[in-house]
């Protein structure tokens, strides 16, 4: 029914009292016969007549007696007005959140079917905070204090807190065990060695060893302008990882992946973190730490380091030797400028995922 009515496009509430001025008319019958015949003051049914006086469940049965109509349809007819009195209302009041739609990723929305797109701005606004589940856009910032944070780093908040929704949305729908630290740390080296495996081997796999964990994997293509790498929350009690994938190198997935883990391992009652392109702070170092040391480890990176010249059959002996994929060798050494950033970039694949297949 809440579904249905949100779907309503109407600036017009009808009360009950038009039914029954229709019925009385068909009846051949006065609403002075009528009070009288109930026993009520004729003010009384004037009012119910003109939508000022609402209909009680006691009065539903009188005229279910007196008029041979179903209590629950003059019930039903009054909720319906009430209802559609309130939602007018609402809308009248969002009407001047409208130009705040701007700043939100409507179109993308529309185009991924989360919200259904409306002519009429009002209505799609209404729209856009069922699914965001608040009451108004300027609770947006509480409901996502997180995304909030560091306003020289977030440029589009408002696209990044969408991106966390439909996660959210997700997360919902999972059904996992207490969350388990050591596993998921047992399951370390083994999610390593899915760096050199192609989404359809590694994806079903790699969500259901975490799964086993208590720990939820959540894949989402990015928004335009979010400017977000991934994010690890607590959501019903359990954590999750959010990552995006539109344009995903290998080595960018797989670090922004051990990244997130470490936020989960290192940081795990944290409620939200969100990870934007250049974050700085204490977490975020410690997360960045634990994601190079994994992907390499500090000792083999040192016999790399020293080298002054990086050939793409080194980089692909010494990822081999070591068991990641040469991509994420050649990332890191592009980060840390050992390489230029369009030196050896054919090694670093694109991934293709399952459900872009």
């Amino acid at each position: 029914m809440i579904e249905q009515f949100t779907k309503i496009k109407t600036d017009k509430a009808i009360c009950p009292g038009v039914h029954l001025k229709e019925v009385l008319e068909y009846k051949g019958l006065t609403q002075k016969e009528l009070a009288k015949r109930m026993g009520r003051p004729e003010k009384t049914i004037s009012g119910i007549a003109t939508g000022k006086i609402a209909i009680t469940p006691d009065t539903a049965l009188e005229l279910e007696n007196v008029l041979d109509i179903s209590a629950k349809f003059w019930l039903n007819a009054e909720a319906d007005y009430q209802l559609t009195k309130a939602h007018i209302k609402e809308l009248r009041a969002l009407e001047k959140d409208v130009p705040k739609m701007k700043k939100f990723p409507i179109m993308e929305l529309s185009k991924r079917g989360l919200i259904e797109p409306y002519e009429d701005k009002v209505f799609e606004l209404r729209e856009l905070l069922r699914y965001l589940k608040i009451p108004s856009i300027d609770l947006l910032q509480p409901s996502y204090q997180a995304v909030y944070r560091q306003s020289t780093a977030v440029k589009n908040p408002e696209v990044v807190a969408v991106w966390l929704r439909e996660g959210q949305i997700l997360a919902e729908a999972m059904d996992l065990p207490v969350f388990d630290k050591n596993t998921v740390e047992e399951l370390i080296q083994d999610i390593r060695s899915m760096t050199i495996q192609q989404p359809k081997q590694f994806e079903n796999r790699l969500k259901e060893s975490l799964a086993s964990a208590g720990l939820g994997l959540i894949l989402i293509e990015e928004y335009p302008k979010g400017g977000v790498n991934g994010a690890y929350y607590r959501f019903n009690d359990h954590p999750f990882i959010q990552i995006n994938l539109r344009g995903k190198y290998a080595d960018i997935f797989w670090f922004s992946l051990f990244h997130e883990l470490g936020h989960a391992l290192l940081h795990t009652y944290d409620k939200i973190i969100v990870d934007y392109d250049s974050d700085t702070g204490q977490k975020e170092d410690e997360a960045n730490e634990f994601a190079s040391n994994i992907l390499i480890p500090p000792s083999e990176y040192k016999e790399i380091e020293r080298k002054k010249r990086y050939s793409e059959e080194f980089v692909k002996d010494f990822a081999n030797n070591i068991g990641i994929h040469p991509g994420i060798v050649v990332g890191r050494l592009q980060h840390d400028k050992y390489l230029s950033h369009d030196h050896l970039n054919r090694l670093r694949d694109k991934l293709r995922w399952i459900s872009e297949a």
